[in-house]
């Protein structure tokens, strides 16, 4: 720019540093203000003469035009009529006016007297004011040069300088640009146009409006200065970032702009800083938000989380709004808050920190955490940066590998058979226990040994050559049987199986052989060969036939390759005519029968078989026969059958002569009914079953009305002939497990069992009276009787048989003083059974007004984690005189009573009194209490609910479950479904009590919003003896997992019966094997004591293939059967009441009967053959399973005998089916995980792979059967 514009715009501004004054020499301006002092002063010595003050006003004019850098104005002038006069303000004297006569300038140009002086004054004046002028030139003069060199230097700064400076007329739109404006952008001055249109063009088209509008903003003085940051095209066409910066400089009266000058400054260079940074500053966020660890900074004084990332907060349960809102101390599982901020504090002091430490998840559950932390300073207040890794699964899969390692070690060490680790070249270099005892040689002896040393010499070379071809890579392993020198030099036969181990790289490293003493097995081998030719003489000489079989087309059918003389006969043909013939062909019916399939069966599974006695009959034969079938070493099948006809012929006539003998004993010979003996036999057994199955039994007493004068007037036959038609009749009224008997003459007696209710016998009894009533064509007679029926209850009327009857015959006189062709029911308690419940509820009152109720509590586990879910309110009576009576006893009374609802409000209050105390102690779990349908109805439940929890600050309103059992449920489903609904909206839990007894649970179910479910505990008890309980308990849980509920078990009475239910997937648990209920005095040291089975904690999950469940089914079936089993021959026949069995003594004590009830059996030998017959845990059940059969029979042959059996055969019973159930349990394990790994993808599976874990304390408690 030159320096023109610079001059313009400053003197236009008037800017003070380039006036005059400022830049005059400090020292020539003094002088000059002395000059016109002294000038001033003669002057008023010239007119001291004349007027004194008027030459004191001149001389105090002349001070007063001094600079402010002067003497101190210490006068002051002021007008006097025309003139002035003067006072010094500072001194106080009188005006010097008052001490000299006035002058008057008009007397200095009038008088002539005057007139030189005035003149001289004149001169001197003049002289003075030249002067001034003169130095007033050169003043302006310097100051112009003083401005031509400020600009100058100015401008070479702003040259030298990155910036470029720029120069706009608004009113002319004429632009000028300094040299380094224009270098900036590779321009010179003809490209670079000097018009405003040609500024704003190179602007970028994204920028520009903005940019005009800033400058607007400016040039209208709203803004003090003008300010964009915008790109400009270069000359390349490349754009570049610009921050311009720019004022107005002048201005007209109106407020124009005429001037505006401005910097531009390049910033392409710091945008690209600025974009570089922005994106690390995004890459690193992404990285950390992304993190598979938590990465937080924490204030180290509030411990509040202010930054975080996904990781941490979902990491533990949380979003990001409620992870925001709690603190490092909320999290933490080991310290309190206290104690969190000590260790902040430390860290604080040390700079950084690595540590492990446990947090608390969202749920309650911890996670182990590997934490590392630094301190970050910022703005005077420290924070913490720290980043955690969750290392509860590196911890848990640590602690499994030492398990593991554990295990593999003990499995080494202690298996069944010899494990050795062996060098290449023969020497041992690891041995477990059982190969010294196999060989004989202690482990530092063998130690000392190689193989090769011990190796009969006969068998050397084999072992050898297969050595070296494990070496060569032909083979990985090989299995052969093989001869050992003792160290008594004897020889012993073993099973060799050996695999080479490799290194990475492929290279051998080191052989594993499994040996197992076979010395024994061979040894009976030439025995066995020794004995078959005395076994085939006997053979030929037995009374049995027997066959050998063949098998052809895949074992769909045999051939006769031998059979004895004796089965010859038995087929009626010639030996030598049966050798290849097909079984089918020779015997077309034998597929009928089932003895085919069960050729086949054996021949797949290699399991023998009996088949029971059959008849078979074709044209050509016709017998009773009983078949044992096995198969040989070979692939043959050899059955040994026996022809029982004639012994069947022997047994039915003996049959026949017993069935006649028991009609005489036992029935009635005119009806066919049962006689009294016989009644008051089943009737002893109906109410013992009633007992157990807790069902009725109607005792009927029938006396038929008006027979006597039919009877007295037709005859005895007419009347015997009447009297077997109502027989008949009544036979056909009542159901299949009824019974009927003719007490005598005209009176009969029935037993209605399996009653569930008083109604059902009402139409049953109904539907006798129709029948009887109906007219009778007897010989030709029309006849009409009736019937008078009377009727007792049990065990309602719990007496015994006799009085049983005699109740029942006084109801039947009831009946006939009713009028007859009618029924009446016995009720012993009908005269006092209103004041008995009248006193009850007045002692129920006082119980609870004297505060003798009581709460007990029975804990609800997570059987898997250990740890308590919550805890069951069951109310108690501490009667005064009968004790602590449960609620049975006295609840019912109480139903649709007041008192009901004042007894439900004291439970609700006592439990969450008792919650609270707990709470504060710092045990949190959720308290489950019961309450009526009655108190549920009440409009004002929940309100209620919510007052007592108002009470008690401690406690969350989701510790609070209503258990509300499924038929009250269902009884007013809509009622209750709304409370459940409303309390769900508060936070209140609900649990369906006693799920499964309810007749419509699965319809209803899922419209009752209840979140808990719990089953009855009725199912579960018995699940493992009943495979049908065991179903409906799996089906439950189905049901819950498929409609999201939480389900607990009730019942659960042992370890089996946990392991059970956490198999299906329930892990929540309740019952006697876990804890009783207690007062709420011991709930705190039962908490702290308790340990959870170890069984419980390694049992997995698993949803059951369908197919697979019988593996579960038949663990139940075998426990029951041996519980039956236990029960017939425990106690000593003496003992027995005729109530224990509805079966005969005989059949009690018939082994075959009792042995041909095991479930289990049947399908082993059946399905469970066929579906996992290929798997050696399976075919290891069964000589297990015989054992258990053979002991069976033992003790049921020795109660049949009438004798007690030794207590020992119990034991062996014990522990053979111990061994069976540990089996079961490994082809379970086996099973499951098959089935996973199938799932997954993975055909390395070894099927047959054997967990002997469970044994390794020996068998479990859950598998006694005295658990």
């Amino acid at each position: 720019m030159n320096t023109g514009i610079v001059r313009r715009v400053q003197s236009r501004q008037g800017c003070a540093k380039y006036s005059a004054s400022s830049l005059l020499d400090r020292p020539l301006a003094q002088l000059m203000n002395r000059s016109i002092a002294v000038i001033a002063l003669l002057i008023c010595l010239l007119l001291s003469e004349f007027g004194p003050r008027l030459a004191m006003a001149a001389a105090t004019d002349a001070v007063l035009a001094r600079d402010s850098e002067g003497t101190p104005q210490g006068l002051s002038a002021t007008p006097i009529d025309g003139g002035f006069a003067t006072e010094r303000r500072d001194l106080h004297h009188p005006p010097l006016a008052t001490q000299r006569p006035e002058i008057t300038w008009r007397d200095l140009w009038q008088q002539p007297r005057y007139s030189t002086i005035t003149v001289l004054i004149a001169s001197l004046a003049s002289a003075l004011l030249l002067l001034g002028l003169l130095l007033r030139n050169r003043q302006l003069r310097d100051a112009r040069q003083a401005a031509i060199d400020t600009e100058q230097r100015w401008l070479s700064a702003l040259d030298a300088a990155s910036d470029g400076v720029w120069d706009w007329n608004p009113q002319t739109g004429k632009m000028l640009f300094s040299d380094q404006w224009k270098r900036m952008f590779g321009s010179d001055y003809d490209q670079i146009g000097d018009s405003f249109e040609d500024w704003s063009s190179r602007i970028h088209s994204d920028d520009l409006p903005l940019a005009i509008h800033n400058l607007h903003l400016h040039l209208d003085a709203n803004t003090a200065s003008y300010r964009s940051m915008h790109r400009l095209r270069d000359t390349q066409g490349s754009w570049r970032w610009t921050l311009d910066r720019g004022m107005v400089f002048v201005r007209d009266a109106q407020g124009n702009a005429l001037r505006m000058i401005g910097t531009t400054t390049d910033i392409t260079p710091l945008r690209r800083t600025e974009a570089a940074l922005l994106a690390e500053q995004e890459l690193f966020a992404a990285v950390v938000s992304q993190a598979s660890d938590g990465v937080v900074v924490i204030d180290t004084e509030n411990l509040h989380f202010i930054q975080f990332n996904e990781t941490a907060c979902h990491g533990l349960g949380y979003d990001r709004d409620e992870f925001a809102a709690i603190t490092l101390a909320d999290i933490q599982a080991e310290q309190s808050a206290d104690q969190v901020h000590e260790r902040i504090a430390e860290i604080v002091a040390e700079g950084h920190a690595r540590f492990d430490t446990t947090h608390r998840h969202k749920d309650g559950s911890l996670r182990n955490v590997l934490v590392s932390s630094q301190v970050i300073l910022r703005d005077e207040h420290t924070y913490l940066a720290a980043t955690w890794m969750d290392i509860t699964d590196r911890l848990a899969t640590e602690r499994a590998l030492r398990d593991s390692e554990t295990r593999l070690r003990a499995t080494f060490e202690y298996a069944a058979v010899g494990i050795a680790h062996v060098a290449l070249d023969g020497r041992w270099l690891r041995i477990n226990r059982r190969l010294c005892e196999i060989l004989g040689y202690t482990r530092e002896e063998l130690l000392m040994r190689t193989f090769q040393d011990i190796t009969d010499a006969g068998d050397l070379d084999a072992d050898l050559a297969l050595v070296q071809r494990c070496m060569d890579g032909e083979i990985d392993h090989y299995h052969r049987e093989k001869r050992y020198v003792l160290k008594d030099g004897s020889r012993l036969w073993v099973d060799l199986s050996v695999a080479l181990v490799r290194r990475e790289d492929g290279s051998p490293d080191y052989f594993i052989s499994v040996i197992d003493d076979i010395d024994q097995r061979k040894r009976d081998q030439v025995q066995l060969e020794k004995a078959n030719s005395l076994y085939r003489g006997l053979i030929e000489h037995m009374h049995d036939g027997v066959a050998i079989y063949h098998a052809v087309d895949n074992g769909e059918d045999f051939i006769f390759t031998e059979i004895n003389p004796a089965g010859a006969r038995s087929v009626r043909i010639e030996a030598e005519a049966l050798v290849g013939l097909r079984v089918s062909n020779l015997f077309p019916q034998i597929d009928a029968i089932g003895l085919l399939e069960v050729f086949r069966k054996v021949y797949r599974s290699g399991q023998p078989q009996s088949h029971q006695i059959t008849y078979y009959q074709d044209e050509r034969i016709a017998i009773w026969v009983e078949n044992d079938v096995f198969k040989l070493p070979t692939g043959e099948l050899v059955a040994i059958f026996t022809d029982v006809t004639e012994q069947k012929k022997a047994e039915a006539a003996l049959r026949e002569s017993q069935a006649t003998l028991e009609r005489i004993a036992y029935y009635d010979p005119l009806t066919g009914l049962a006689n009294r003996h016989m009644l008051l036999d089943r009737l002893r057994q109906v109410t013992a079953v009633a007992d157990r199955n807790g069902t009725s039994v109607a005792v009927c007493y029938l006396n038929l009305d008006h027979f006597k004068p039919i009877n007295d007037q037709l005859g005895h036959a007419i009347g015997d002939a009447l009297l077997q038609s109502v027989a008949q009749r009544i036979g056909s009224a009542i159901h299949a497990c009824d019974t009927a008997s003719r007490w005598g003459g005209d009176e009969f007696a029935l037993l209605l069992t399996g009653l569930q209710d008083s109604h059902e016998c009402e139409v049953t009894i109904a539907r006798l009276l129709q029948e009887i009533n109906a007219p009778y064509l007897v010989d030709g007679y029309e006849l009409s009787v009736s019937a008078s029926i009377g009727v007792t209850l049990y065990p309602k009327d719990r007496s015994d048989s006799d009085t049983l009857l005699r109740h029942a015959d006084q109801a039947m006189y009831e009946a006939k003083q009713l009028g007859r062709n009618t029924y009446h029911c016995f009720d012993p308690d009908t005269e006092n059974l209103a004041d008995l419940k009248h006193d009850r509820l007045q002692q129920i009152h006082q119980a609870l007004d004297r505060d003798e109720l009581r709460l007990f509590y029975q804990p609800i586990l997570n059987m898997r984690h250990g740890h308590l879910e919550g805890i069951e309110a069951l109310l108690r009576w501490q009667h005064p005189q009968e004790g602590l009576l449960l609620p049975g006893a006295f609840l019912p009374l109480v139903e649709g009573d007041d008192l009901m609802q004042q007894i439900d409000l004291w439970v609700i209050r006592r439990a969450m009194k008792d919650l609270a105390d707990w709470v504060a102690l710092g045990h949190l779990f959720r308290i489950h209490m019961n309450v009526s349908a009655q108190t549920l109805a009440e409009k004002d439940f929940l309100d209620t609910v919510q007052q007592e929890l108002h009470q008690h600050r401690r406690i969350d309103i989701d510790q609070i479950a209503f258990e509300i059992p499924e038929t009250v449920a269902l009884h007013d489903l809509e009622a209750i479904t709304e409370v459940i609904r409303r309390g769900n909206a508060l936070g209140l839990r609900f649990a369906l009590d006693d799920f499964g007894t309810g007749i419509s649970s699965l319809t209803y179910f899922r419209h009752l919003p209840a979140q808990i479910l719990k089953i009855e505990q009725g199912f579960v008890h018995d699940m493992l003896r009943n495979k049908e309980d065991l179903s409906i308990v799996e089906a439950v849980i189905g049901l819950s997992r498929a409609f999201e509920r939480q389900v607990i078990g009730e019942g659960v009475e042992s370890e089996a019966h946990g392991m059970m239910l956490l198999r299906f997937g329930c892990e929540l648990g309740q019952g006697f094997g876990i804890a009783h209920p207690m007062p709420r005095e011991q709930v705190v040291a039962w908490l702290e004591s308790y340990s959870q089975p170890r069984q419980w904690r390694s049992v997995a999950a698993h949803a059951w293939l369908p197919e697979d469940l019988p593996l579960l089914t038949m663990e139940a079936e075998h426990r029951g059967w041996i519980e039956s089993v236990l029960e017939q021959t425990a106690s000593h026949p003496t003992e027995r009441s005729a109530s224990d069995s509805s079966v005969s003594a005989d059949a009690q004590f018939n082994p075959n009967l009792a042995l041909s009830q095991c479930r289990f059996g049947h399908w082993y030998a059946q399905e469970g053959q066929l579906r996992y017959g290929h798997m050696p845990l399976f075919r290891d059940m069964a000589p297990l399973h015989q054992r258990v059969h053979d002991i069976v029979q033992e003790l049921l042959q020795t109660r049949a005998r009438g004798e007690m059996p030794d207590q020992e055969l119990f034991e062996q019973l014990n522990s053979a089916s111990n061994a069976l159930l540990d089996r079961l349990t490994m082809l379970q394990n086996a099973v499951v995980d098959a089935n996973g790994k199938e799932m997954t993808g993975d055909q390395g599976f070894p099927i047959d792979a054997r967990d002997t874990s469970i044994l390794e304390d020996g068998a479990p408690d859950w598998a006694r059967l005295d658990h």
